[in-house]
C-alpha cells in the first residue's frame, strides 16, 4: 500500500470545454493520414530497359557499403546494440526529446497508397482477411480486412528487411520471420518467432549470424503441416554467394544443417510432407524424403552454363496441393522457363519458356499453383503469366506498363487466402510497388493487364532516397525512390514524374515548376513545368550513366564511374548552379539552360574509384564547397566559383575511413561544419570549427548506426537533427548530447532531412515514406509528466499534456466535501520568454460513467484561472484562483517509474472516445515501461470524479492492466490540505489494449461492479 500512497498525479483531456482548440472531426482525421491520392503518370516513365536488373548486384553492393564500417557490414550484435542504444535513450527521464520536435509532431505524408517491395505475403489460415505483407525494408504489415487497410506490426522490430513468413497452420498465433534480403543488400540478423499472432517477436538465438554466417539472408521458412514444431530454412551466407538448408525440430529454438546448397526457395509437400524440395540457384533443384533431413540435387536442368546473371539460375517452387507428387518450377534460365515434377522434384521435365523473368529472374520470381486445380499455374517475373493447361500453355495477365490499373513490375510473392476456391478465386500479388488483388484469377484479362487492383491503402513502405521541397517556392515535396520512379506530392496527391529507380532530387527556391531529379549513375533529370515532362540534362557528365539501347541518358561514349545512387546539389547561392559528385566533381552554371554544359571544377581522388558520395556548398558564399567520398576522405575549397579551384584535403588522420553520408556548413558560420558518416559503430558525427584545422566528435550518446544525414534548425544553431539507421535523433547543445521521441520515422532507416520552411522539417526514409514536423525555433521546454507538491501534500497533484506550445494540465484535487474532482486548466497562453502559462479553470458535469450521455456533458462557465510558472525541468509554482479563492503551490515532477530497459511503446498523451462521447477521457503518463493512468470522468450525481490507475503489469507487449483506485482526502482550495486524511479505495479494475499504430487503443473496465468497454484513440490538442 506504500506505493500507492504516492501523489496520484492526475490530467484531463480536452473534452470540449470552453478554449479548447477545434477537434477535428473523424473525417478531417482521416484526410491528414498518409492515403493521399496517388496519379501513376505511367506515359511520363522512363524506358524499362532490358539491363535494369543487371545492374542488381551493384546495386546490392551499393546499399551493403551504405552501412559498413572499415571492417565490412554490420554484425548482428552492432546492429542490436544499436537498438538497445536507442532503447535505453527513450527511457531517460530529464533530459530535453526536443529541439523544437515535441511529441506527437511527426505527421507522415505518404505516399500511403503506393507501396514499395513486398517480399513475403502470408494469411491466418483461421482469417481469409486477415494476411501480413513482410517488405523489404519496411517491417512487418497486417491487414485485417483483406488488403483494404494495412497497419504495421510491432513497429521497432531489430530488423526491418522481411524476407519470409510462416505462420504455423495448426497453431496461427506462432508465426515467424526470416530477415535480411541478399539480391538488393539489404542484411538480416537471423530469423524471429511471436507466439501471439505477430504482435511482439523474439529474436530466435540460434540464427544469429554472427555465430554463423549462414543466416545472413534467410530467403525462405517453411513449416511441416503435420508435425509444426519441424521447419526448414533456405539460406544464403554473408558472402551471397553461397548457402545453406537448416532444420529445426523443436520450433526454431535449435537448428542444424541439413545441405550445404545455396537455397532461394523451400517447401514440405502438402500432401506427403516426408518429401520436400528446395529451389537452388545452379540450374539443379534438390529433393528430400525424409522431411529435410537429407538432401538429393536433382539432375542438372539446365545444360552449360545458365543463362540467369552471372551464370546462375534462380528456382523457385510450387507443389499443387490437389494433386499428390506434383510440383513445379520458375527457373532462372532463357528469361523464364517452367518445369514440373511429378515425383515430389526428383525428376524434371521443362513445360514452356514464357520469359516472364526477362533478364532479372535473380531477383524477381515467383510461382503459385491453384490449390484446387493443379493445372492452373501463375508465375511472375517482370510481369505475371498465366496457364490454364498445367503449364504447357502461358498468357501474359499484367502489363507493368499501365500500372497502377496492372500489378507493379518485379513480382516476389503470390498468394492465395485459406477460402480459396471455384467460387472465391482470389489471388494476392506482392511487388516492388506494394500489393496487388485479383478478385478471380481465372478472369484477368489477357495482355492488358485488366482484372488486378491495388490494395495498398496505407501500406506506407516506399523507399525513398531523398526528399526536397520548399514552401515559398510552392509546398511541393519531392523524392527519389526505389524503382517507384521520382515522385510528387503536389496539392494532396503524390504522382511518379519519372520512372526507374529515382535518386537526388533538388526543387528550385523560387518555383518548384523547376525540379530536378536523378536516376542511377547520376543521371540528372529536369522538369521545367512541374513534372507534366521531363528530361535529362547529364549530356556531357562523362562519368555518369551512359546510353542504353534507345535511352540516351547522358551520352554515348561515358564511362559509368559514380556510386549507384550518386549525388547532386543546387547551389543555395545560385539556382542556375547544380554540383553533382561522380569520380570527379561536376558543375553547370546553365542548369535551366535547354542543354546545360558540365565542366570539372575537381578531379578524382588518388584511390581508385573512390568517388564522390556527398556535397555542400555553403550558404551565402558558393566559394565554399566540401565534398566527401566513398572511403572518408573530405575536402574544401574556398574558391569554387573560379575556374579551376584550389582544394584542401582535411581531417586526414581524425576523421574515420567510412563512407561520408552527408556534410552541412553552417549557414551562419562557414567555419563550423558538420561531417556524418556510416557505420554501425561510435563517433558517425564530426564538427570542424575552423574550417577543418581541427576536429572533434559531436556523436555523444547517439546510438552506434550509420548517420546518413544531419541538420541544423535555421533559426537555432545549437540545436541538430540526425538520420540514422535506426531513427531520428535530436540535440540541445550542438551534439554534446542527443535524444529521440520514438515517434514519426521508428527506427527505420532515414535518408535524408530537409526544411520544407524555416519550422518545418521533412524526413525521407528508406521504407515508411515520408514525414514531416512542425519545429518552431522559440517555444517552451518540454514539461509534460506528472507533478507534485512532494510527500508532504501527498494526494493530489498535476498532470501536463504538451504537444509544442499547446499544454493542457489538469489538477486533481479534492472539494469541500473531500471527494475527488479535477479541474482543467487549458485554452492558456504564454508569456514573452515560455517559462509562465496562464489560462481559464474549468470544473465540468456529465451523466454517470455506466451509462455515459453526452448530451448532459455541462462545460459552464470558467471557475477562475491558474497559472503555471517554470523555473526549470523539473521545478514549479501552480498560482490558482478558484471561485474567488487563491492559493500557491511549489511543486515539482514525480518519479514513480523505476528504470527498465525492456522495450515498450510509448503511450503517454491525452485518449478519448471521440466525438460521440465527448465530455471524458483518459491521461495516460509514462516512465518507462510504467503508465499512471486517470479516468476524468462523472459519478452516479453527474459530479466530476476520478479513478487512478498508478501502475500495474504487461500481460502482453500491447496490454497493460491495473487496479482503479477511488480516493478520498482533505479540502484544497480554500483550506490547508492535510495528507493524513489521504485515504484510498480499490474500486476495480482497468485494461489498455494498444493497436499497433499507437494511436488507438481499447479500454475495458469493471469498476465498482459495472463493467463496459469503449475505443478510444490519442485526442488532438
Amino acid at each position: 500500500m506504500t506505493a500507492l500512497r504516492t501523489a496520484f498525479v492526475v490530467s484531463a483531456v480536452c473534452l470540449g470545454l470552453a478554449g479548447c482548440a477545434t477537434t477535428p472531426s473523424p473525417t478531417a482525421t482521416a484526410a491528414a493520414e498518409p492515403g493521399a491520392p496517388f496519379r501513376a503518370q505511367s506515359k511520363r516513365e522512363a524506358p524499362k530497359d532490358g539491363k535494369k536488373r543487371d545492374r542488381a548486384a551493384i546495386s546490392a553492393q551499393y546499399h551493403l557499403d551504405l552501412e559498413a564500417d572499415e571492417n565490412g557490414p554490420p554484425s548482428a550484435a552492432q546492429v542490436l546494440r544499436a537498438h538497445a542504444q536507442r532503447e535505453t535513450m527513450l527511457k531517460e527521464t530529464g533530459r530535453a526529446k526536443a529541439a523544437g520536435l515535441a511529441g506527437g509532431t511527426w505527421q507522415a505524408i505518404g505516399p500511403g497508397n503506393i507501396g514499395g517491395r513486398v517480399r513475403a505475403i502470408a494469411f491466418d489460415p483461421r482469417n481469409a482477411s486477415r494476411l501480413f505483407a513482410g517488405t523489404a525494408s519496411g517491417g512487418l504489415w497486417v491487414s485485417n480486412d483483406a488488403g483494404t487497410s494495412w497497419e504495421p506490426t510491432f513497429d521497432f522490430l531489430p530488423n526491418l528487411s522481411i524476407s519470409t513468413i510462416a505462420v504455423d497452420p495448426a497453431r496461427p498465433d506462432t508465426m515467424y520471420v526470416g530477415t535480411g534480403e541478399a539480391s538488393a543488400g539489404l542484411v538480416g540478423l537471423g530469423a524471429f518467432k511471436s507466439t501471439d499472432g505477430g504482435r511482439t517477436w523474439a529474436f530466435l538465438p540460434a540464427t544469429n549470424v554472427d555465430a554463423n554466417p549462414d543466416w545472413r539472408f534467410v530467403n525462405r521458412l517453411a513449416i511441416h503441416p503435420t508435425q509444426t514444431g519441424t521447419l526448414l530454412a533456405a539460406m544464403s551466407n554473408n558472402n551471397r554467394a553461397i548457402g545453406a538448408i537448416y532444420r529445426s525440430t523443436d520450433s526454431g529454438a535449435t537448428w542444424t544443417r541439413a545441405a550445404t546448397m545455396k537455397a532461394l526457395d523451400i517447401a514440405f509437400d502438402p500432401n506427403a510432407p516426408a518429401n520436400a524440395v528446395a529451389g537452388l540457384d545452379d540450374g539443379t533443384i534438390a529433393y528430400s524424403r525424409d522431411a529435410g533431413v537429407t538432401w538429393t540435387r536433382s539432375a542438372p536442368l539446365v545444360s552449360g552454363t545458365p543463362t540467369g546473371r552471372q551464370g546462375t539460375a534462380r528456382a523457385e517452387i510450387a507443389f499443387a496441393r490437389s494433386t499428390p507428387g506434383l510440383v513445379y518450377a520458375s527457373l532462372d534460365n532463357n528469361k523464364g522457363e517452367v518445369w514440373k515434377s511429378v515425383d515430389a522434384g526428383a525428376s524434371w521435365t521443362k513445360l514452356a519458356t514464357p520469359g516472364h523473368l526477362n533478364e532479372q529472374g535473380d531477383y524477381d520470381n515467383a510461382i503459385w499453383v491453384d490449390p484446387t486445380d493443379g493445372n492452373v499455374v501463375v508465375v511472375g517475373g517482370l510481369d505475371l503469366y498465366r496457364s490454364t493447361d498445367g503449364g504447357a500453355t502461358f498468357t501474359k495477365v499484367s502489363e507493368w506498363r499501365v500500372f497502377p490499373n496492372s500489378p507493379h513490375p518485379d513480382h516476389h510473392a503470390l498468394a492465395s487466402p485459406p477460402d480459396y476456391g471455384p467460387g472465391n478465386r482470389v489471388l494476392y500479388n506482392g511487388n516492388d510497388g506494394g500489393v496487388y488483388k485479383a478478385f478471380d484469377i481465372l478472369s484477368v484479362r489477357d495482355g492488358s493487364g485488366g482484372g488486378w487492383t491495388p490494395v495498398n491503402n496505407g501500406l506506407a513502405v516506399t523507399q525513398f532516397y531523398s526528399g526536397a521541397g520548399r514552401t515559398a517556392a510552392g509546398g511541393r515535396v519531392i523524392g527519389g525512390t526505389q524503382d517507384n520512379g521520382s515522385l510528387q506530392l503536389s496539392l494532396g496527391s503524390w504522382s511518379i514524374y519519372r520512372g526507374g529507380d529515382g535518386g537526388f532530387s533538388a526543387v528550385d527556391p523560387v518555383s518548384d515548376e523547376v525540379m530536378y531529379g536523378s536516376y542511377v549513375y547520376l543521371s540528372i533529370h529536369r522538369s521545367l513545368n512541374g513534372g507534366a515532362s521531363s528530361q535529362y540534362i547529364c549530356s556531357g557528365i562523362t562519368e555518369a550513366q551512359p546510353a542504353e539501347g534507345a535511352s540516351p541518358y547522358c551520352g554515348s561514349s561515358n564511362v559509368r564511374k559514380a556510386n549507384f545512387i550518386a549525388p547532386f546539389i543546387l547551389d543555395p547561392n545560385d539556382a542556375n548552379r547544380l554540383l553533382a559528385g561522380a569520380n570527379s566533381l561536376w558543375v553547370t552554371d546553365g542548369a535551366r539552360t535547354p542543354a546545360p554544359a558540365w565542366r570539372v571544377i575537381k578531379e578524382p581522388s588518388a584511390t581508385t574509384d573512390n568517388f564522390i558520395n556527398a556535397i555542400a556548398a555553403a550558404e551565402g558564399n558558393g566559394n565554399v564547397i566540401w565534398v566527401g567520398h566513398n572511403n572518408g576522405e573530405v575536402y574544401v575549397t574556398r574558391d569554387g566559383r573560379a575556374a579551376t579551384p584550389s582544394w584542401q584535403r582535411v581531417g586526414q588522420g581524425v576523421l574515420p575511413s567510412r563512407q561520408v553520408q552527408r556534410i552541412m556548413i553552417d549557414k551562419d558560420d562557414h567555419n563550423r561544419v558538420l561531417v556524418a558518416v556510416t557505420g554501425f559503430t561510435a563517433n558517425n558525427v564530426w564538427e570542424t570549427r575552423d574550417g577543418g584545422t581541427t576536429w572533434a566528435s559531436v556523436a555523444s550518446n547517439l546510438p552506434q548506426a550509420p548517420v546518413f544525414d544531419v541538420k541544423r534548425h535555421p533559426k537555432r544553431a545549437d540545436w541538430l537533427y540526425a538520420a540514422t539507421s535506426v531513427g531520428i535523433f535530436t540535440s540541445e547543445d550542438r551534439g554534446a548530447t542527443w535524444s529521440t521521441s520514438n515517434e514519426g520515422p521508428a527506427n527505420i532507416r532515414v535518408r535524408e532531412l530537409f526544411w520544407l520552411d524555416d519550422e518545418t522539417l521533412g524526413a525521407a526514409t528508406y521504407g515508411r515514406g515520408m514525414f514531416k514536423a512542425t519545429v518552431p525555433a522559440t517555444g517552451p521546454a518540454s514539461y509534460q509528466d506528472l507533478w507534485w507538491a512532494g510527500p508532504q501534500e501527498n494526494g493530489w497533484g498535476v498532470s501536463i499534456v504538451q504537444r509544442g506550445r499547446s499544454l493542457f494540465a489538469s489538477m486533481y484535487i479534492y472539494d469541500e466535501a473531500g471527494r475527488p474532482q479535477w479541474v482543467a486548466l487549458l485554452g492558456g497562453t504564454w508569456n514573452a520568454d515560455f517559462s509562465a502559462y496562464t489560462g481559464p479553470l474549468y470544473i465540468p458535469q456529465g451523466s454517470s460513467f455506466a451509462a455515459y450521455d453526452p448530451s448532459r456533458f455541462v462545460v459552464g462557465d470558467p471557475v477562475g484561472t491558474g497559472t503555471l510558472t517554470f523555473s526549470n525541468a523539473n521545478t514549479a509554482r501552480l498560482d490558482t484562483t478558484i471561485r474567488g479563492v487563491s492559493g500557491a503551490k511549489a511543486i515539482v515532477r514525480q518519479p514513480y517509474g523505476p528504470p527498465d530497459s525492456t522495450p515498450v511503446g510509448s503511450y503517454a498523451d491525452l485518449w478519448w472516445a471521440g466525438t460521440s462521447q465527448n465530455g471524458w477521457g483518459i491521461t495516460i503518463s509514462q516512465q518507462y515501461r510504467t503508465l499512471f493512468a486517470v479516468w476524468f470522468t462523472y459519478d452516479t450525481q453527474g459530479r466530476n470524479t476520478w479513478f487512478v490507475v498508478p501502475g500495474g503489469t504487461w500481460t502482453a507487449a500491447n496490454v497493460f492492466t491495473g487496479t482503479a483506485y477511488r480516493t478520498t482526502s482533505s479540502p484544497w482550495v480554500g483550506a490547508t490540505y492535510d495528507p493524513s486524511r489521504f485515504q484510498i479505495t480499490p474500486a476495480g479494475t482497468v485494461t489498455f489494449t494498444f493497436g499497433a499504430d499507437g494511436r488507438s487503443a481499447g479500454m475495458t473496465y469493471t469498476i465498482d461492479g459495472l463493467s463496459g468497454s469503449n475505443a478510444i484513440t490519442r485526442q488532438p490538442l
